[in-house]
């Protein structure tokens, strides 16, 4: 065996030892499934639809809107900051929150089931970047929120006021407690005038209470050297160029 062969046999074995190593920390990481960062277990809803009462259909149906949510956000790749499943102290406020580790936008999912219309409330209809400010402020201002939703609500705020914040209607279609489909029915996006509200209800709720911190912790972002599938993909192609040229 010459020295030629002997080095591209040693490249060969340092390529696949480094792309194994990239695999597997992007499993351990979750990126290479594209999970987030709570597993979600599919539940069956259909025989507690089918033994419910009209009152509780009701409830069923929202928890069916609020687990499209979450599983329209996985499907997105989307962080979550509030699911809504710990921390729902109080009806008001965002259904769910998110942040995209990429971008650091953040995204309020505004979840429904079926034919469930968008309400009317603080002023302003479900969906609209408008609307979610308001119930920010409210979930701040309400002795009774829970630690999670403040936190929630701050971010909501705080993406406001940059211009970093989307909020997308998610609506869940079911037959009698059976998942049909998942979609996305509007997204609405901050403006000059959504920021400068935003700005306004910080400003307010900082000279109302001292104790109000409304600005959060920066997003968190994935660091540079955490590997993802895309890298992984682009490995392989590599290694693949590389053994027709030696071979």
């Amino acid at each position: 065996m010459n020295k030629k062969v002997e080095k591209n046999i040693m490249m060969f074995a340092v390529i696949i030892i480094t792309l194994w190593c990239q695999l597997v920390s992007a499993k351990e990481t979750g990126l290479a499934s594209g999970l987030s960062d709570v597993e979600i277990e599919t539940p069956d809803y259909r025989e507690r639809w089918i033994n419910a009462t009209p009152e509780e259909r009701v409830k069923i149906g929202e928890e069916i809107g609020e687990y499209g949510g979450r599983m329209k956000a996985k499907e997105m790749g989307l962080k979550p900051i509030f699911d809504g499943r710990v921390g729902k102290a109080i009806p008001q406020g965002p259904d769910q929150v998110y942040y995209n580790p990429k971008t650091g936008e953040v995204f309020v999912f505004e979840c429904k089931a079926n034919s469930s219309p968008l309400n009317h409330s603080f002023g302003h209809k479900q969906g609209t970047v408008e609307h979610t400010i308001k119930s920010a402020e409210r979930v701040l201002k309400s002795p009774k929120s829970s630690p999670q939703q403040k936190e929630a609500a701050k971010r909501v705020l705080q993406a406001a006021s940059e211009g970093k914040l989307k909020v997308v209607v998610v609506r869940t279609f079911h037959e009698y407690g059976k998942f049909k489909k998942i979609i996305i029915e509007s997204i609405a996006k901050s403006t000059p005038s959504t920021m400068n509200m935003a700005r306004a209800i910080i400003n307010t709720l900082q000279q109302w209470s001292s104790q109000t911190k409304v600005l959060p912790k920066p997003v968190p972002r994935i660091p540079n050297s955490t590997w993802n599938r895309k890298m992984i993909t682009n490995g392989f192609k590599y290694l693949f160029k590389y053994l027709f040229k030696i071979l």
